[in-house]
């Protein structure tokens, strides 16, 4: 499982041109779901997102998570994530999860998040997206769990 994990301003998602997702300050989590994963992997996922200390105090430091700042969560499924590069110049999706049992770790992944009293939106699993976000920092985090 990967995960991008972005720290924005505000954060939207768009399908046939109508908006369907819309977060004010958090994060944007686009998470990849491979072959390999484990349902045990995704609370390890949750975990990581919820509790990266990427927000800053007074001092400037990242010493506050999501969780702790009370922050949202815009979650995009993204495949692509777990393409393989090794061979040649096209991307290979063998290591990709079935897109049904990758669709219901994604929503398991959205249920996990909601539980710890998070407000996450999401997008569209298989749907063709329009992503719009205001980036702060930049401070981009990679996870491969």
């Amino acid at each position: 499982m990967k995960a991008v994990i972005i720290r924005i301003n505000k954060g939207k998602i768009f399908v046939k041109d109508k908006l369907i997702a819309y977060i004010d300050k958090g994060l944007a989590v686009f998470l990849g779901i491979a072959k390999k994963d484990r349902r045990e992997d995704l609370k390890k996922m949750v975990d990581k997102v919820l509790n990266l200390r990427i927000f800053e105090d007074n001092e400037g430091k990242l010493n506050y998570s999501l969780k702790e700042k009370g922050y949202s969560l815009l979650c995009i499924p993204n495949f692509s994530l777990c393409a393989s590069l090794e061979k040649g110049r096209r991307p290979s999706f063998e290591e990709v999860k079935p897109k049904e049992e990758a669709k219901s770790f994604f929503e398991e992944f959205v249920t996990f998040v909601g539980k710890e009293g998070i407000n996450v939106k999401k997008g569209i699993f298989g749907e063709y997206m329009k992503i719009d976000l205001e980036i702060e920092g930049p401070l981009n985090i990679i996870i491969d769990i």
